[in-house]
């Protein structure tokens, strides 16, 4: 993102649901400007909705942005890519986010 678009970025990979360790989550974002937050559960009780909060509970909540996947039913084989975040929709939305005022 550095080269083609000029903003630095930090993925952070979370490969586990529960329990969410929230204080190493805000700590790892710390001193980023902005984060974004990129789920492909549903935007409606998925874990990003958990994430949102915690960041909002940490006075974070104007510097969070997230893409999700869409309310519906998931479908099965290639109509799932319908409805999930892809690569051309999470850098439309990392470059909204990087551009977001304060």
């Amino acid at each position: 993102m550095q080269e083609e678009y000029g903003i630095d970025i930090r993925i952070v990979d979370m490969r586990w649901l529960h329990p969410i360790n929230g204080e190493a989550i805000v700590e790892a974002a710390a001193d980023c400007a902005k984060i974004l937050v990129v789920d492909e559960g549903r935007r409606s009780g998925s874990l990003s909705e958990k994430l949102m909060t915690i960041f909002a509970e940490c006075g974070r909540g104007d510097d969070v942005m997230r893409i999700t996947a869409d309310d519906s039913f998931i479908p099965l084989g290639p109509a799932a890519e319908l409805v999930l975040p892809g690569k051309a929709s999470i850098i439309t939305a990392a470059l909204a986010a990087a551009r977001a005022k304060r």
